[in-house]
């Protein structure tokens, strides 16, 4: 991995309070899109006490904005096809699944998860 390659991580903290969630950026990293100008959202997660309150909210359009400024063009994300939440709060703001899926194995389990993307530049 090249210092390019680096994941950038945000964090949002709560006004005189510790971090509440954080998100991290990558350029994709499969080869199956182009590094160059596709970003992988590799993860968010924010604090069950701050669900509801718009953190998560302010954390993913400050994420994309990063991926913006890091001269990404189209970004995607996996998300588990179970979790409902999850793919509400992405759609809510504008992420679609593509039609792409995949099933990984984790701790004995097999969960299947969607691809989901966004253009950046519109």
């Amino acid at each position: 991995m090249s210092a390019s390659d680096a994941p950038t991580v945000l964090v949002a903290e709560e006004e005189g309070g510790g971090p509440v969630a954080f998100s991290c950026f990558r350029p994709w990293p499969d080869g199956e899109s182009d590094a160059a100008v596709t970003a992988e959202l590799s993860a968010l997660y924010a604090v069950p006490e701050v669900w509801g309150r718009g953190v998560g909210r302010e954390l993913l359009a400050a994420t994309v904005a990063a991926m913006t400024t890091a001269d990404f063009r189209e970004a995607g994300l996996w998300v588990l096809e179970g979790n409902s939440r999850a793919r509400a709060f992405y759609e809510a703001a504008g992420w679609r699944p593509d039609g792409t899926s995949v099933t990984e194995e984790t701790g004995g389990r097999m969960l299947p998860e969607l691809r989901y993307r966004m253009a950046l530049f519109r």
